[in-house]
């Protein structure tokens, strides 16, 4: 039986608590920011502005106006990387947690632009990292990474945290080599501080949720699609992946954060989050089923002119020339469990669920205070979720 004392106090940890997160305008960035405020935290943030050509959950949302510090500025940029954690302090005080979360994220991305993918991915983390460590109130400073850390043997079990580290192609090496900047720095500078620093990575499954507009995500194009009247066209659909909710994720980074400042010495790793067993399935089996919930979404809100009542529907665009991409990828999640009481809460058919019911808010022209109402309504509910079993 879940200890219930023991969640609490993860959640009360946050109360009045000075944090800073990066990457705050993004799509994982945005919830654990509104999760941080619903919890009572003041949050200051460091990011790259939204794209200008889609929708985000930052503006969609008005959380600029609920945080303690909105900054932009670019990590690539050592001298403006520094000068804004100055300028934060300056303004908030010192944060006591750093939850880094600001990357390129995208595998074709970083096929397309690889310099500039290294450069935000490694460099970037090296410049936070560089620019937190003259703090002196700092107790911890969580980094995410991803699980295409992994050299990915194509192999049936589940990847554990002391597995080899790889990169058959930039988005997933340079991953890698952040994790390896982090393990430096933790080494050389972090734990050796006056009073030990904790420092360490999550490596997140696949991760979807109301709220993303990133391109060449599956559930952000099925949404696309289906509101314009087409149908998805998916790369590989055979690829089996660890799907779980943004929620999910969230509430791992902020286990991991309360207990990283309490034991700083024994708990500065990595550490993977991953969904229930049930949840690693192949892309087609998570699209038919997101298919089924947009159109069942769909039948039932007939007064939405926004929609129109369009149907999603998908097809096989899979090709043998394509760039790498994984086939076969999972994680185990028990030292998560173990070690710090963290457990996934939701299966696919409930994250799956939630995730559509978020865009169709959305596409309906929810307002920001509807949607900042769905967001709490999600959080709540997953707070209130039994835990799942672990993969």
């Amino acid at each position: 039986m879940e200890n219930l004392v023991a969640r609490d106090a993860v959640m009360s940890f946050w109360q009045n608590r000075h944090v800073l997160v990066t990457g705050h305008t993004g799509f994982i960035g945005g919830w654990l920011s509104w999760q941080l405020i619903r919890l009572g935290a003041r949050v200051s943030g460091i990011s790259l502005p939204p794209p200008n050509n889609s929708p985000s959950l930052f503006a969609l949302t008005d959380l600029a106006d609920h945080m303690a510090g909105h900054h932009l500025t670019d990590l690539r940029n050592a001298t403006a990387t520094e000068q804004a954690v100055a300028d934060i302090c300056a303004a908030h005080g010192e944060p006591s947690i750093v939850l880094h979360l600001a990357a390129q994220p995208l595998v074709r991305a970083a096929f397309a632009d690889p310099v500039g993918n290294f450069a935000t991915n490694v460099m970037g983390t090296t410049h936070l990292l560089q620019s937190l460590r003259p703090l002196s109130t700092l107790q911890a400073v969580v980094v995410m990474t991803t699980d295409k850390v992994y050299l990915n043997r194509e192999w049936v079990w589940d990847y554990r945290e002391d597995d080899a580290l790889g990169g058959y192609e930039p988005y997933g090496c340079s991953k890698a080599a952040q994790e390896m900047v982090a393990a430096a720095y933790r080494s050389s500078y972090f734990l050796k501080a006056p009073s030990p620093i904790g420092l360490a990575t999550v490596r997140a499954g696949n991760v979807i949720g109301g709220g993303d507009f990133a391109d060449d995500r599956i559930i952000p194009d099925l949404v696309r699609a289906a509101c314009a009247g087409q149908s998805l066209a998916v790369r590989c659909p055979q690829a089996v992946r660890p799907w779980q909710h943004v929620i999910a994720v969230v509430d791992g980074l902020l286990h991991l954060g309360k207990a990283l400042a309490e034991r700083p010495l024994e708990l500065s790793q990595a550490w993977n989050f991953g969904p229930p067993a049930a949840s690693v399935v192949p892309v087609a089996q998570l699209v038919e089923q997101s298919c089924q919930a947009w159109n069942q979404a769909a039948s039932q809100s007939a007064a939405s002119k926004s929609q129109d009542n369009k149907q999603a529907g998908w097809q096989n665009i899979s090709d043998p020339n394509a760039p790498y991409e994984a086939t076969l990828l999972d994680l185990s999640s028990r030292k998560a469990h173990q070690k710090l009481g963290w457990h996934p809460r939701w299966g696919l058919a409930e994250t799956i669920e939630q995730t559509i019911a978020w865009y169709h808010h959305w596409a309906d022209g929810a307002s920001a205070a509807n949607l900042r109402e769905l967001c709490h309504q999600q959080l709540a509910r997953y707070a209130d979720a039994p835990q799942t079993p672990i993969s």
